[in-house]
């Protein structure tokens, strides 16, 4: 997990430079396209007809995947999360692997017919769940790798504060103090996180070793120690 953080932001910093680049580009050629077309424009008219279709069925393939993991996520988390924890503990293997499949088609469906009226622009979307999804899970994250100080209570808090402060600053007083909201919700997911934690109880010796190795924990003790 240390290492994913290095390699998943080196491949994401890549990838974002690279459209950052074509945006303006194809703001150039293009001034009166819309922006979600702008790229499959660029490339359809850049590539020969086999290559074009190539390279946007790879972008095509990538949301099939992203759809239909988060698809299952959310039929899961209905059925198992909800239902089986708090409605009916008992429920049969079969009762679930039916409701599995009735929640699945029911999301879909309402998936399909939202789509038919989509936005006029769907990266804002995008842009508002990531920073969403950033000011919620950062901290807890980041701070659970490498906190050993990090307990649940301050991941609670500061998911709940991060979550809150960016849907409530985002829609009714966005960019304060002339910078980005999700700056401002990241400093108080933050801070939430390390003060909450500084307050509540530590974590027990057997949650660090588990999650921190034996001999990890016992070289801090020592150090502390000295």
């Amino acid at each position: 997990m240390h290492r994913a953080i290095i390699y998943s932001c080196t491949i994401m910093g890549l990838f974002t430079f690279g459209l950052t680049i074509v945006g303006p580009i194809t703001r150039v050629l293009y001034p009166k396209v819309e922006a979600d077309m702008a790229v499959p424009i660029l490339i359809l008219d850049l590539m020969p007809g086999w290559l074009a279709g190539l390279v946007l069925a790879a972008p095509l393939a990538a949301i099939m995947s992203t759809v239909d993991s988060m698809l299952l996520l959310t039929s899961s988390a209905i059925v198992k999360d909800i239902y089986l924890n708090y409605i009916n503990p008992k429920a049969s293997d079969r009762t679930i692997m039916k409701l599995s499949y009735m929640t699945t088609l029911l999301i879909g469906v309402l998936v399909v017919l939202l789509s038919l009226t989509p936005p006029d622009y769907v990266q804002m979307i995008v842009l508002y769940a990531v920073g969403g999804l950033e000011a919620t899970f950062f901290a807890p994250i980041v701070f659970g790798l490498y906190w050993k100080r990090a307990n649940h209570w301050g991941a609670t808090a500061s998911m709940l504060v991060g979550l809150i402060s960016y849907i409530l600053i985002e829609n009714a007083a966005p960019n304060p103090f002339g910078m980005l909201t999700i700056v401002t919700t990241l400093v108080l997911s933050i801070v939430t996180m390390v003060v909450v934690s500084l307050m509540t109880r530590k974590p027990s010796q057997d949650i660090l070793e588990k999650f921190w190795g034996k001999t990890m924990v016992k070289e801090q003790e020592k150090v502390i120690n000295k």
